[in-house]
């Protein structure tokens, strides 16, 4: 069963959250850290969060670009991650491998 934890906003590349419309706003997903599996390098990219949503949720990655798309939780003036690699999770559900940005400190986001 698909449980949300917040929900997100889904920007293209080049499109920047601070003057841009999302492509998709207040999509429900589930976000996990998962800095120390991301990390270990078998992966095809590092990654340092794991979302999962549901299939057409207009989530959608650029593997292998270098040009990444963003998506930021709760919404477009919250935590910013770039798009690494996007696979299907199980029947109807989605797996979004996620790198976290640097925020601007001091902050209060995840």
């Amino acid at each position: 069963m698909f449980i949300p934890n917040t929900t997100c906003d889904f920007f293209l590349f080049p499109n920047d959250p601070l003057v841009a419309t999302p492509e998709a706003s207040a999509i429900p997903i589930r976000l996990n850290g998962a800095f120390s599996s991301g990390s270990r390098g078998v992966f095809p990219a590092f990654y340092t969060h794991k979302l999962l949503c549901r299939v057409g949720a207009a989530i959608v990655d650029s593997f292998p670009s270098a040009q990444r798309h963003l998506v930021c939780v709760p919404d477009f003036n919250g935590t910013r991650f770039e798009v690494v690699l996007l696979e299907q999770a199980s029947r109807g559900m989605q797996r979004v491998y996620l790198e976290r940005l640097q925020p601007t400190w001091p902050t209060e986001e995840l």
